[in-house]
């Protein structure tokens, strides 16, 4: 079955929530993947939810669909991706990156670093598409919720989550991103990423090792989708055009941060483990 906004009866929310689910070769084995994904669909209550996903996979969706009234389904084929057109820049960025084509670490499609970067046309469709008419809009990873004690927020919880007064008292100006890296590694990478050249890139590519901004999780209003839409897919035009490396979203995201700081406000976990500081919008939603 498939949910159509026919099928929607709106409850009021203040935030819709988008996210997507591709199987493709990704980092983890599609049974982990299913865990994640019950934890998230299955406990939608206080926000809405859109899901892109192909006819393919959309039966690893479906039995975890409880809510109806807040989860739109969305069928969209990778061709009919925003970043497809890229398509031979993907598969030749893929060649060279050795971070995920198996080479020194993860072994990934090359279709899945294009998805990731596809997450802001998503969050853009949802909001032209209007599904539960709402003002705050953000991305999820499906595989966000991952029930780790001490790391991640129990699932006992999410049906309580996100805190409405929270929402309420976000900056309708700022995009909400969550900084990983420690401040020595932040101001190395502002140093990259502030030393251009002439086509407006850095001298110096940004190390695809680099751990600074998650990409996993961002907020943003309405108002301000398509100024984000523009400014990211321009910025990753640009990085194909001149054969940069897109290692993942996150070198374009980190990259548009630092040319446009008093757009964002970027928040922190002071402690805690690595982990923990991957998935912390869990916690600051609460």
């Amino acid at each position: 079955m498939i949910y159509r906004i026919d099928n929607i009866s709106i409850i009021h929310s203040m935030l819709t929530l988008v996210t997507c689910w591709y199987n493709v070769k990704a980092k983890f084995p599609s049974e982990t993947y299913q865990t994640w994904i019950s934890n998230f669909i299955m406990n939608v209550n206080k926000f809405n939810l859109v899901i892109f996903t192909d006819e393919k996979s959309k039966k690893d969706i479906e039995p975890y669909i409880i809510n109806e009234g807040r989860i739109c389904l969305k069928i969209v084929t990778l061709e009919d991706f925003y970043g497809y057109k890229y398509k031979d820049n993907w598969i030749k960025n893929h060649s060279t990156n050795n971070s995920l084509n198996g080479n020194q670490g993860w072994k990934i499609d090359w279709e899945l670093n294009m998805i990731w970067s596809e997450k802001i046309n998503f969050v853009k469709r949802a909001s032209e598409e209007n599904y539960f008419n709402t003002e705050w809009y953000g991305w999820c990873d499906i595989g966000y919720f991952r029930g780790r004690k001490d790391i991640d927020l129990n699932p006992g919880l999410i049906p309580c989550w996100p805190n409405e007064d929270k929402i309420a008292s976000l900056d309708k100006n700022k995009i909400y991103y969550n900084m990983i890296g420690n401040s020595d590694m932040i101001n190395k990478v502002s140093g990259y990423i502030t030393n251009l050249n002439e086509y407006n890139l850095p001298v110096v590519p940004i190390p695809p090792e680099q751990i600074s901004i998650s990409g996993g999780f961002f907020l943003i209003s309405k108002a301000n989708i398509n100024w984000w839409w523009k400014i990211y897919y321009d910025r990753l035009e640009l990085y194909f055009k001149h054969n940069y490396l897109v290692k993942d979203d996150q070198i374009i995201v980190i990259d548009s941060i630092f040319h446009n700081k008093d757009k964002f406000n970027i928040i922190h976990k002071q402690d805690g483990s690595m982990d923990s500081k991957w998935f912390y919008f869990s916690f600051y939603l609460l």
